[in-house]
């Protein structure tokens, strides 16, 4: 009985502990985003290399080397997923090379058929 209650206490402790991490993460994100639409009418590489100084390598900083890394690309990923103006950056700054690629403004249809 006691060791049930220690496993579900620690696997609770765990699921706190990386919502917490998450959400560390996505207000740096929003606040990431918010400096990025205030400082549009800087240069691209200045808006990014501000982005690098003032909030990315603080927060990574305080991970351990082989966490680094990983942290950047889960930063890159959340950062082009919540924040529009970072969007539309790329697309002005790198377009895609390929037909194959499309920006959607508006959510497509869904339809289920049976076969």
């Amino acid at each position: 009985m006691k060791y049930s209650v220690f496993l579900i206490a620690l696997l609770f402790s765990v699921f706190l502990s990386a919502q917490n991490q998450s959400d560390k993460a996505d207000k740096i994100i929003d606040e990431m985003c918010a400096d990025f639409k205030q400082n549009e009418k800087l240069g691209d590489s200045l808006r990014i290399e501000r982005l690098n100084e003032k909030f990315i390598l603080p927060y990574v900083n305080q991970f351990s080397g082989s966490e680094r890394q990983s942290k950047i690309d889960y930063l890159n990923v959340r950062f082009q997923n919540r924040c529009e103006y970072f969007r539309e950056f790329l697309q002005k700054t790198d377009p895609p090379q390929s037909d194959n690629w499309v920006r959607l403004n508006t959510r497509p249809n869904i339809t289920v058929s049976e076969k």
